[in-house]
């Protein structure tokens, strides 16, 4: 019996409920607002918690209506920024600057003013956060897989070749970001993310092994 972890369990426990009620808050209020009445029957799926705000201020036109719909931008703007410093941290460790206080300035600023460009092009929120996620996951995926391959022994790759995946799959996930936003007509699958995903997996793949190759065949041509 220990009283202080039976505290910090209790609280932990109880913040936990807290959070999981909040998780279910927004299908509650839509599932409500439905059964009452409030939604329309062509009400798109993205535009409910818009609309439903908005019917509690007496509408869009009106002050507390465009206040309420202005509260959406503080998830926005905080799902944004932890994406943007994500980011900035994976580009900063990819250059490998450390510090160098200048260099991080304009790496971070570089990065800012990319997403700034294709914030400024417009789409649905909700896209472009899944297509940002997509170009994450293009980055890490490979590096990742390596490390998982080399921890269970089964499969070891140089840093370098490791390094050169990492940086292969970024440039190839934001090049297929870019054209996912600019030109939709050109990606596969019809889905922006599976196309982010495909180029930044095919990418990495083909740098991870074509770096491993030539590091081996370097050791193999200098040692004979």
């Amino acid at each position: 019996w220990n009283p202080p972890l039976y505290s910090v369990l209790r609280i932990s426990g109880g913040r936990m409920s807290i959070l999981i009620a909040l998780a279910f808050l927004p299908a509650a209020v839509v599932v409500a607002a439905q059964q009452a009445g409030i939604l329309l029957a062509d009400t798109d799926s993205k535009a409910v918690i818009p609309y439903i705000l908005a019917w509690i201020g007496g509408g869009s036109s009106q002050f507390w209506g465009a206040i309420l719909i202005a509260t959406l931008a503080v998830p926005a703007l905080g799902i944004g920024s932890s994406i943007l410093r994500i980011q900035t941290k994976a580009l900063l460790d990819l250059a490998q600057v450390t510090g160098d206080r200048p260099q991080q300035v304009i790496v971070a600023t570089v990065n800012a003013l990319c997403a700034l460009a294709i914030a400024l092009k417009g789409g649905e929120i909700l896209g472009l956060i899944l297509c940002f996620y997509a170009a994450y996951l293009s980055a890490v995926w490979v590096p990742f897989i390596a490390y998982l391959l080399a921890a269970a022994n089964w499969l070891t790759f140089s840093a370098g070749s490791v390094r050169w995946a990492a940086i292969a799959s970024s440039l190839a996930a934001i090049s297929a970001l870019a054209v996912s936003l600019f030109r939709p007509d050109a990606i596969w699958f019809d889905s922006p993310e599976l196309t982010i995903l495909a180029v930044g997996l095919a990418a990495g793949c083909l740098a991870l092994v074509s770096a491993q190759g030539l590091e081996k065949l370097v050791a193999v041509r200098f040692s004979g």
